[in-house]
């Protein structure tokens, strides 16, 4: 009975020559299976990466949505309760009415102290102190 050694995980071994063509596909099943275990553990590890970049722009996610409902509550003055209650679309909706009739009452009275200032100079009358030459202002 003749024999053959191979080698199989960096141990040698003898096989009768009978069993060689058994053992040659036995290697190479078993080289299959390693290149498969080593393409599935690349998999699992680029899959994982995937997983890790998810949870992180999930935080961000769930950190800016966080900061949205913040405007929103300070906008319509409650805890979040607005939103809470009509939704988040809606709560933005009348965010933009409530900030946009806030501008328009910002300018109105821009221009009523506009008026007022106006009519006050209008209603003083400048003199000149004969003693510094100071201006002053004295009402008519």
């Amino acid at each position: 009975m003749n024999k053959i050694s191979i080698e199989l995980n960096g141990k040698s071994y003898f096989v009768s020559t009978e069993h060689q063509a058994a053992v040659e596909q036995l290697q190479s099943q078993f080289a299959a299976e390693k290149e498969n275990a080593i393409h599935h553990q690349d998999a699992h590890k680029a899959c994982s990466a995937d997983r890790v970049e998810i949870i992180k722009q999930l935080d961000i996610a769930k950190r800016e949505n966080q900061s949205f409902g913040n405007v929103l509550a300070v906008i319509h003055r409650d805890g979040g309760h607005y939103i809470s209650i009509h939704g988040a679309e809606k709560a933005s909706k009348d965010a933009i009415k409530i900030i946009m009739e806030t501008r328009t009452q910002l300018v109105e009275a821009k221009e009523r102290e506009t008026r007022l200032r106006d009519d006050v100079q209008a209603q003083r009358r400048w003199q000149r102190c004969p003693r510094c030459y100071k201006t002053f202002a004295t009402k008519t």
